[in-house]
């Protein structure tokens, strides 16, 4: 957390994921990485909890 405005970019690659699209649990909204990369703007104090959309859609399911 921080009291500006963060841009993050996380590399695929070092999490031995090739998923393109995101879900963040606690703002509710979607992510889709690009060129292996996952690009995020998060305003100040903002928090994400990330999971693979793959991988929700199959926790729906169940």
């Amino acid at each position: 957390m921080a009291n500006r405005v963060c841009q993050i970019q996380i590399p695929l690659a070092q999490l031995e994921v090739e998923e393109t699209n995101w879900y963040d649990l606690v703002g509710g909204r979607g992510w889709i990485a690009e060129q292996q990369k996952l690009s995020l703007t998060l305003a100040p104090y903002d928090v994400v909890w990330l999971i693979p959309f793959m991988e929700l859609e199959r926790d729906i399911e169940r």
